[in-house]
């Protein structure tokens, strides 16, 4: 998105192109299988998004931060494997650059 005035964000997302490349309305959040879970997080203006792994809820270490993959519509997601993440917590972080 580089670097923008405030005028310049507002006008870029009150605009039919940005509503246009970034509208969604499929699923977000743990969409859980038995082959596994997939995380998805709307943030169209993010630089980055990760997913912070816990073995028993946020108040545990965290055991390691994955990065999501930028999809259409500003969709960020990730599967995740569940033989290997079973009964982890998940904390999705989006990055917004400016």
């Amino acid at each position: 998105m580089g670097t923008m005035t405030p005028a310049q964000r507002r006008a870029l997302y009150e605009s039919a192109r940005f509503a246009r490349e970034t509208t969604y309305n499929g699923p977000l959040g743990p969409e859980y299988t038995p082959a596994g879970t997939r995380l998805q997080l709307w943030a169209p203006t993010a630089e980055q998004a990760a997913v912070n792994l816990y073995r028993k809820g946020h108040d545990s270490p965290c055991i390691g931060t994955l990065p999501l993959q930028r999809g259409p519509q500003g969709v960020w997601s990730i599967w995740l494997i569940n033989r290997k993440l079973h009964h982890n917590s998940f904390q999705c972080l989006s990055f917004i650059l400016y």
